[in-house]
């Protein structure tokens, strides 16, 4: 057991809890480490990639020539000490990665990985509740599946794609993971952060007020100014002075919305600055920053 598993505690967390959390260490470690090593070694060969782990996708990557490896969490925080890998290559850096990994899954109660994806990360996930783990891919697909469901009468499809939610965050480097599925249409912008049905959200492009681009490098992010919108947001479970901690999901209203794309030529940015432009709400071109 990793001592910096074992001793971590937030205040008020009770031992009874730090113990699950090693519980859950050990299973991961015993049945589940062929899955968690497969997800390092995507790490490895990407340098930055977002690893699912049921309860939200995780941003892993490495930086500095290999010597430090950060895991920034989906609430938008980054691990509070982060991990030294330096001198470490091959197998050794596939198994650091794999064993930190693993600790981070052991923080969350519902991480449970099914037995076809222990040794095949992409197959899907046995279950769709909180704690299933799917493949990007399926993901996509059912979410692709669910917002056409809800599609109003006439109201037609223009493009679907991949973006990410950068509404409180701002980093438009986060456009180039892609974890949220868009849709535009000839009425309404809709999307799923993190492919979590959960956090579907739709907007209505006839409320919307005002936009801005921008670019840095080749990504490419759009600003929306609407109407205020009701939401559900990943928000920490518990608060104590400066601390926070956990995962809840609340209803935020928001009258500004951000996407961040991997290109400004992708099919679903194309579409939604032609619906923008339609309207009339889509100002200069954009400038790299």
């Amino acid at each position: 057991m990793p001592p910096h598993l074992a001793s971590k505690g937030t205040p008020g967390e009770s031992s009874a809890v730090r113990n699950k959390g090693m519980r859950r260490y050990k299973r991961h470690q015993e049945k589940h480490r062929g899955y968690f090593e497969a997800l390092a070694r995507q790490v490895v060969t990407e340098r930055k990639t977002m690893v699912d782990l049921g309860v939200g996708a995780f941003e892993v990557r490495l930086r500095t020539g290999n010597r430090w490896l950060d895991i920034r969490e989906p609430s938008g925080s980054w691990n509070e000490n982060n991990t030294n890998i330096e001198g470490l290559a091959g197998d050794a850096l596939v198994a650091a990665i794999t064993d930190e990994l693993i600790v981070k899954a052991a923080e969350f109660r519902g991480v449970e990985i099914s037995p076809s994806q222990v040794h095949d990360p992409s197959a899907p996930a046995r279950s769709e509740t909180l704690g299933g783990m799917a493949s990007l891919r399926d993901r996509l697909v059912r979410c692709d599946a669910n917002l056409r469901e809800r599609l109003e009468p006439a109201e037609q499809v223009v493009a679907i794609g991949r973006c990410e939610d950068i509404t409180r965050w701002m980093d438009i480097e986060r456009g180039g993971a892609g974890w949220t599925f868009v849709m535009v249409t000839d009425r309404n912008l809709r999307w799923v952060p993190d492919v979590d049905r959960r956090f579907e959200a739709r907007l209505d492009l006839a409320n919307v007020t005002g936009s801005a681009e921008r670019l840095a490098s080749h990504r490419y992010a759009i600003a929306l100014e609407h109407r205020p919108i009701l939401r559900s947001w990943r928000v920490p479970a518990h608060r104590f002075l400066t601390f926070e901690w956990g995962n809840a999901v609340e209803d935020l209203s928001f009258a500004r919305t951000e996407l961040a794309f991997s290109r400004k030529d992708t099919e679903a940015a194309t579409a939604l600055r032609n619906q923008l432009t339609a309207r009339a709400m889509l100002p200069t071109p954009a400038s790299p920053a």
